[in-house]
């Protein structure tokens, strides 16, 4: 079954229990044992996205996602599918294009989960200071034209991005990666050849407007490196990185006070990715039973994979877990009924986009 059918299914079974989704907020997080090795889904079909550096999935239009393109493209955004159905382009009014990076969804001014925040924070020359993020209202997609979308998008918000560093510091920093909390709050990631910087920047969310935004430094790891991509959960429990060869997810567990705490301190889940041609771009799929990964260059292939397991340990037969392989989900994993853990977890968390539930987690203090 593909992973668009799946999904069907899913949200066929799921309509009639929205009302225990809507009751069953998570207390506790849940965590991933391990994915399968990526499945080849498709690939882009527009000429258009030639350097896909960032996407991310809708969650009010659930199986679309969004992606622009690295430096030296036009401020525009696609909408595709999950197997690189091409539905249209955007342009991101008042925004400009120096090098977006990475692709995100957060918070609008009005609280709803339907903005998307776009890094303009590439610096791969080390010659900049100056970086913004960019929020604009999530348009709507219309799957059945007869031709793909050319359009413009609501006004942009600018937040310009201020990194609390001197002017050294600042101008050697190379940023590919965000992703968005709960409270708005924004963690950016730079990458370097012998680890990953964390900043965290806590922009006027209930604002519209551009302004200017702090960005904290809150921690470091020297066994990550070259980070180009990075997303959180639907649920909100989880999030992760990615550089060309590997995905590192993190969860976000109560016994840690802080996201950073997480960041620096827990062990997380490291996936061996498919081969590409400088692969930037990773997105959990919106019911967050696993994550798109996809790259720049030629073939523009996308995969998922998938997760073999919410309840356990996945067994692997004298092999290591997909950090190094993981082959395909055993018949028992669940992966395919709605009877097991994982199934279970799929019907809640698509009960709960039904209903209206943007997250599952509970706000962090």
């Amino acid at each position: 079954m593909t992973a668009t059918a799946r999904r069907v299914a899913v949200l066929a079974a799921a309509s009639s229990m929205w009302l225990l989704a809507g009751s069953a907020a998570a207390e506790e997080p849940m965590r991933c044992y391990g994915y399968a090795e990526g499945d080849k889904l498709g690939r882009m079909d527009s000429g258009k996205i030639d350097e896909a550096s960032g996407m991310v999935a809708s969650l009010d239009d659930p199986g679309i996602y969004w992606i622009h393109n690295d430096s030296g493209d036009d401020e525009r955004i696609f909408a595709v599918d999950d197997d690189g159905t091409y539905f249209g382009q955007w342009r991101v009014k008042s925004a400009d294009a120096e090098d977006w990076e990475d692709i995100a969804l957060g918070p609008c001014a009005d609280g709803t989960w339907r903005c998307l925040y776009i890094a303009d924070l590439g610096n791969n020359k080390g010659k900049r200071d100056d970086f913004s993020i960019y929020r604009v209202a999530e348009p709507a997609v219309d799957r059945d034209r007869d031709k793909a979308h050319d359009g413009d998008t609501e006004r942009a918000d600018e937040w310009r991005i201020v990194f609390d560093l001197d002017a050294d510091e600042r101008e050697q920093l190379d940023i590919e990666a965000i992703w968005v909390d709960l409270d708005g709050t924004i963690y950016i990631f730079a990458k370097y050849d012998d680890g990953v910087d964390m900043f965290a920047a806590s922009p006027p969310t209930q604002d519209e407007g551009d302004a200017d935004v702090v960005a904290r430094w809150v921690g470091y790891r020297d066994d990550i490196d070259f980070v180009t991509g990075a997303d959180v959960s639907p649920d909100g429990w989880r999030f992760i990185l990615r550089n060309d060869d590997f995905a590192w997810e993190f969860v976000l567990n109560p016994s840690f006070a802080t996201t950073a705490e997480v960041f620096t301190g827990e062990e997380p889940l490291k996936t061996l990715l498919r081969t590409e041609r400088q692969g930037e771009a990773i997105a959990y799929t919106p019911y967050g039973e696993g994550f798109l990964t996809t790259s720049e260059r030629t073939e523009r292939p996308i995969y998922y994979y998938e997760c073999l397991s919410f309840d356990g340990p996945v067994p692997t037969d004298g092999k290591e877990d997909n950090a190094g392989g993981g082959g395909g989900a055993p018949e028992d994993s669940g992966c395919a009924g709605s009877s097991s853990p994982l199934g279970l977890f799929w019907l809640l968390a698509v009960a709960a986009l039904l209903s209206g539930s943007r997250r599952l987690r509970p706000q962090r203090s």
